[in-house]
């Protein structure tokens, strides 16, 4: 479930899980903007794919997508790729949502790629979840 706002059109602290419908029809159906329909179908390709490829535990969504901005730039986003991930190993599939410069590219969205239980995963939580002046603020997760 994802809670409401805050006064200042910001989610409250913490990871808020959410599965695709409950965040599409949260986040994504804007009227006043064609960019934040346009930004959730790349979004939702990402997840669709992120989901087909058997290799990404989760996805979580940050940044002014997650907010109440009416023209949100991009989207920020975390993939993470189970602890035993090869890369060596990896099918073309998944490779796209294992490589932040090709996700980057075929999503459009500025997006990080984390293993289960590393540090990095940690910092990129921390990082999202702040505002540019310091304010602490909630992310989605969206259940795969």
């Amino acid at each position: 479930m994802i809670p409401p706002f805050d006064e200042a059109g910001d989610l409250p602290p913490g990871l808020h899980a959410a599965t695709w419908e409950e965040f599409r029809d949260r986040f994504c159906r804007f009227l006043q903007s064609d960019r934040r329909p346009r930004l959730c179908q790349q979004l939702e390709r990402l997840v669709e794919d992120a989901r087909a490829s058997g290799i990404v535990t989760k996805v979580f969504v940050g940044g002014s997508m997650v907010r109440a901005t009416v023209e949100p730039n991009d989207f920020d986003c975390i993939v993470v790729l189970r602890s035993e991930t090869q890369y060596d190993f990896l099918r073309p599939d998944q490779l796209i949502v294992a490589d932040a410069s090709l996700a980057r590219s075929r999503y459009a969205g500025d997006i990080f790629i984390a293993r289960e239980e590393q540090r990095p995963l940690s910092m990129f939580i921390d990082f999202f979840s702040r505002t540019r002046d310091g304010k602490i603020v909630g992310m989605v997760e969206v259940l795969l």
